[in-house]
This record gives structure tokens, C-alpha cells and sequence, in this order.
């Protein structure tokens, strides 16, 4: 009984905390403000479970990633068990179904995940990295090069930034999809409309597939930028570490 008393205390902290920071962002609250939407009476509470509001975050943070990452395996798998190549759309498609397959009025967590990833990747991006350990999750990097091997016609420095291009956008329309459903009236009946959804994945196709008119935006040094780095290798670590044999190679040379 007292087990379940404290996991029942620790799940309505998690509650309320993600729902709070997703309204208000990371320092619009305070750990007062966690323990009182909470119901609990002083803030040692949130200490004994969390040791602090970072570790918080960050467990939500890779609880949030858990099921979206799942969703997008789950979708590839079906696609792959037909046994044809699949095509950018069902790639795409794949890429969104971690967000777009959540429901603001189904309640819970899953109502304010996108919300509450844009307040954290905004302002405190490391609490983000650290919760999922730096690295992009196999089902995502594997998606990014199935685009890859579709998209053969266009340089492979403007396909790698398009894939970033795609991530940052299909996060913000998401969130923006998410606070249209949770608004409700006729900004839920806009967004949850089939027609809605299949407008966003004909962009992002659109975006990925678009003719190039400049082949070498990025040059040959393009990849090595961190952002794009991140992109390729779904990992945060820089590409060429201080002391590296490449790093004293490009810093001898004024690179």
C-alpha cells in the first residue's frame, strides 16, 4: 500500500510538472509551483523523489522520447513487413507518427509531450541531450538514411541539411497541431481534420524533394558543421575532437 502511495505521489508530480512547463516553460515555473499543483506540502517532496528539477525534466524528457520512439518503430516495422521499398511519403510519414499520433484529449502526459519538448530544447537544450544521452535513437537515424537513398538525384550536403531542416520544422508544427487540439472548438476541428495532416505530410515531402538551385550551398566542409554532424551520426560528440589527428590538421591550416 505505501508503495503505490508513492508512485501514485511521484506519477502527479511528473503530471503536473510536464503540463505546468509545457504552459509556461522551463523558468516560468518554480518547484513551488510543481509541489502545490501537486497537492503535496513542502518541496522535500519533489527532492526525495527527483533530487532536484533538472533530474525531473530529464526523466520526462526521455519518458516523452520512450513513446514517440516507440510509435515510430512500431509504424517502420509495419511498413517493412509489406517488403517493398518504401517511398519518401511513408518515410515522412513515419517521422511524423511520433507526434501526430498523440491526442490532447486523451489527458495524461501524451496530451502536452510536443509542448513540453519545444519549452525544453528552447531554453535548456543540455537537459535534453543529457535525458537522451546525446544521441538521435535508431529508428530516426534510420529513417534519415532510407531518405537518404531516396533522394540519390540531389547532393548529399543539401539532403543532410534538408533532413535538419525537416526536424525543426515537423517539431513546431506539431506543437502548433498540439495547441490547436488542446484549445478545442473550432481550432481542434481544423487541426484533427484527415485533410489537415495530409496537407503537413505533402509539405515536408515537398520540402525534402524540391528542385535544388544551388548545388553547393554547403561545399565539401558542410558535414563537419555540429548541427549537421548530429544529423548524420545522431550523436552530439563533436566530429573532431581537440587533439584529434583532423582537428590539428584543420587548425594548422587556419580551417
Amino acid at each position: 500500500m505505501v508503495s503505490t502511495r508513492k508512485n501514485n505521489t511521484r506519477e502527479k508530480i511528473k503530471d503536473v510538472a510536464q503540463q505546468l512547463i509545457a504552459e509556461h516553460g522551463v523558468d516560468g515555473i518554480s518547484i513551488r509551483d510543481i509541489i502545490i499543483a501537486a497537492g503535496q506540502r513542502n518541496m522535500a517532496s519533489l527532492y526525495y523523489y527527483f533530487r532536484s528539477k533538472e533530474e525531473l525534466i530529464k526523466e520526462l524528457v526521455y519518458d516523452a522520447n520512450h513513446i514517440m520512439e516507440g510509435t515510430r518503430t512500431d509504424y517502420l516495422a509495419k511498413l517493412e513487413e509489406i517488403g517493398e521499398p518504401l517511398t519518401v511519403r511513408q518515410i515522412v510519414h513515419v517521422i511524423l507518427s511520433g507526434g501526430a499520433k498523440l491526442d490532447p484529449s486523451q489527458g495524461g502526459r501524451n496530451a502536452t509531450i510536443m509542448r513540453f519538448f519545444g519549452a525544453v530544447t528552447q531554453t535548456h537544450r543540455h537537459l535534453f541531450e543529457e535525458a537522451i544521452g546525446g544521441q538521435i535513437s535508431p529508428t530516426s537515424l534510420k529513417c534519415m538514411e532510407l531518405l537518404r537513398q531516396q533522394l540519390p538525384h540531389i547532393p548529399p550536403a543539401i539532403v543532410n541539411q534538408r533532413l535538419m531542416f525537416l526536424w525543426f520544422s515537423q517539431t513546431s508544427v506539431l506543437i502548433a497541431r498540439e495547441e490547436g487540439l488542446a484549445a478545442g472548438g473550432t481550432q481542434r476541428e481544423y487541426w484533427s481534420q484527415p485533410g489537415t495532416y495530409l496537407n503537413i505530410l505533402d509539405f515536408m515531402c515537398g520540402a525534402l524533394t524540391a528542385p535544388v538551385t544551388q548545388t553547393e550551398l554547403l561545399g565539401n566542409g558542410g558535414d563537419d558543421l555540429p548541427m549537421i554532424r548530429y544529423f548524420i551520426t545522431g550523436s552530439a560528440e563533436p566530429s573532431n575532437p581537440p587533439g584529434s589527428e583532423r582537428c590539428r590538421s584543420r587548425c594548422s591550416s587556419g580551417a
